[in-house]
């Protein structure tokens, strides 16, 4: 946008006074604009940045169950007098074991057994039971814990003492 010419006076003085207004407009105007753009540039990554959908509050949510869990561990201390947070943690290929869970939290019991049909070996005897295998699974209930174990009864026949079957995984 041009301003109409106006007629400049000829006298030094007044030439650097109008210079001066028309230095601190400008200066003015670049701060605004520099305002604007930094507006803008919150509005875009407000908009179209990468944004977390974390309420707050919501890491609270499960800390009773980890704190019932701390409160059950019943572990020495190490001989050495380190902590685990001051030993270094090395990629390993194997997994370890799963803590178990505490012997305090309720336990249901769910039987998982082979139909009638599948306990018959291929020669046609009767499988007997030999043993189970039993899975735990923590379980969490808004304001009510317990652990659900799973028995898979397992059969093999006597006769042919060759064929094992043991009850599917429960459908978790």
């Amino acid at each position: 946008m041009k301003r109409p010419a106006d007629p400049l006076p000829n006298d030094v003085a007044s030439l650097k006074a109008l210079l001066l207004a028309e230095r601190s407009t400008t200066e003015r105007l670049q701060k605004q604009v520099q305002t604007l753009f930094e507006a803008i540039r919150l509005a875009r990554q407000q908009r179209f940045g990468a944004s977390s959908e974390k309420a707050p509050g919501q890491g609270e949510l499960f800390d009773e169950v980890e704190e019932t869990l701390e409160r059950s561990d019943q572990t020495p201390p190490d001989t050495d007098g380190s902590t685990p947070s001051d030993t270094p943690v090395q990629a390993t290929t194997t997994r370890k074991a799963r803590r178990p869970l505490p012997a305090h939290l309720p336990r249901i019991h769910k039987l998982i057994e082979l139909p009638e049909a599948e306990r018959v070996c291929a020669c046609g005897c009767q499988l007997s039971e030999i043993g189970e295998d039993s899975s735990e699974q923590l379980e969490i209930i808004p304001a009510k814990l317990q652990v659900i174990r799973y028995v898979r009864k397992k059969y093999a026949c006597q006769a042919c003492e060759d064929t094992v079957k043991v009850a599917p995984r429960a459908n978790v």
